[in-house]
């Protein structure tokens, strides 16, 4: 799990889940990407906001622009105009389905369903291709499917 240095952090906020976070950077106008705390023991902001991102300065490789955290997720708003297209392909099975991302770069992010991103994710490995499956069992109710 990567996070973004505090060096580059506009604005720390208190909210009560990860789409609050995403909406409050929604909602400010600068903001790029966001670290979001997952746990949190204190009273402390959960939700750090950054006007920069890996488009602009920031390099997921650099130390000195991210570091390791447990308990933090770092994440960028889709880029204005549509930036670069996602390679996203789905294949459905009896089963239940599989999503593939195949980008140019190492992908080291994380794919989720929405709503589940807690339960029901995959976690790139630095490769150019990463796969969400969700089998039948898995799927109901822990990734939001339905049979």
């Amino acid at each position: 799990r990567l996070r973004l240095r505090q060096a580059y952090i506009i604005k720390y906020l208190s909210v009560s889940s990860l789409s609050d976070c995403k909406s409050e950077c929604l909602n400010e106008r600068t903001c790029k990407s966001f670290n979001y705390r997952y746990s949190t023991f204190s009273s402390r902001e959960n939700c750090e906001l950054s006007n920069e991102d890996t488009h602009t300065i920031l390099d997921l490789r650099n130390p000195s622009h991210f570091e390791t955290d447990s308990t933090s997720d770092y994440y960028e708003k889709e880029r204005a105009g549509g930036g670069d297209c996602l390679d996203v392909t789905q294949q459905c099975t009896d089963d239940g389905m599989e999503f593939i991302l195949t980008t140019s770069d190492q992908f080291k992010g994380r794919i989720y369903t929405y709503g589940y991103y807690d339960r029901c994710y995959v976690r790139g490995s630095g490769g150019t291709t990463t796969n969400l499956r969700i089998s039948g069992e898995r799927g109901r109710p822990e990734c939001g499917t339905i049979k």
